[in-house]
């Protein structure tokens, strides 16, 4: 059997979307007891505010759609301007919902895919 190789996450910076509550929330607070800087990202202002104030060391928090490229690339420039260690881990923990797209309909001329028999 291989053996399996340790990484230490002591210290090193984390990006997590979703962290507002669940299990975005407890990333956040698992990796800053191990010393991490966590930059934090959610929709929700004021469950962001609540796990930032739960995580004793340093913290990035910022209201992000992680739909919106741009918003994303500006807060990534934002993270390696403050960020006191390189960035080592992201989770990408957020959802992202969308609109249900119609059924398709099969159109008059279309062959059927039912068979008799």
């Amino acid at each position: 059997m291989p053996s399996r190789h340790k990484v230490a996450v002591n210290g090193r910076t984390a990006y997590i979307s979703g962290a507002a509550s669940g299990i975005g929330r407890a990333i956040a607070q698992r990796l800053a007891a191990h010393g991490c800087p966590v930059a934090i990202v959610d929709q929700d202002e004021a469950g962001l505010a609540q796990t930032a104030d739960l995580i004793g060391g340093p913290v990035l928090a910022r209201r992000l759609d992680v739909r919106d490229r741009q918003a994303q690339m500006a807060f990534a420039g934002e993270v390696a301007a403050w960020a006191p260690a390189p960035l080592g881990m992201a989770f990408n923990n957020a959802a992202s919902t969308m609109p249900a797209c119609p059924p398709r309909r099969a159109s008059p001329t279309a062959p059927s895919r039912t068979t008799s028999g």
